[in-house]
């Protein structure tokens, strides 16, 4: 299922579509798939195309971390990451 993903004026900035295998595939407003966010459990990772790891957010903590495990915010916010 396709979403649009707006920015906080409205504006569509961006698609993310969930597919198998526990996965949400995120695309820039042209669809060029810029990513995707991967559920591991407790975990969930975000992934450039490149499959290069941008951050990961951990449920049990409630906190998003970047690729050196610094946190970066309280709550998920990986989708905003792909958008900035």
């Amino acid at each position: 299922m396709r979403e649009e993903v707006k920015d906080s004026r409205g504006n569509k900035i961006g698609y993310t579509e969930t597919g198998s295998n526990n996965q949400v595939f995120v695309y820039d407003k042209m669809m060029n798939r810029i990513g995707y966010i991967q559920n591991l459990g407790n975990k969930l990772q975000a992934l450039d195309k490149m499959q290069n790891r941008i951050a990961t957010y951990e449920s049990n903590t409630n906190a998003t971390y970047d690729k050196m495990h610094n946190k970066i915010s309280n709550g998920n916010v990986l989708l905003n990451l792909f958008f900035q």
